[in-house]
């Protein structure tokens, strides 16, 4: 069993899908391991195409909450 599971996004909106994912990660490393979320601020499309950044649907530290939430430990 790993003891870190890392999953790499940006996590606007967090949803179901990100939520399967987290549970996912969670079930790989068990009670013991922990699960970490790197998540980009600001948006990669800022950075690598300027003009093109989206609308944001939370802020960055909305979603560090949510994804605590859901079983995240970083």
């Amino acid at each position: 069993m790993a003891d870190v599971a890392v999953s790499v996004g940006n996590f606007d909106g967090v949803h179901l899908g990100h939520a399967a994912l987290v549970a996912r990660a969670r079930e790989a490393v068990g009670d013991v391991g922990r699960v970490v979320a790197l998540a980009f601020d600001p948006h990669p499309r800022t950075v690598l195409k300027k003009g093109g950044t989206p609308a944001r649907l939370t802020t960055f530290e909305h979603r560090r909450e949510l994804l605590l939430g859901l079983g995240c430990d970083e």
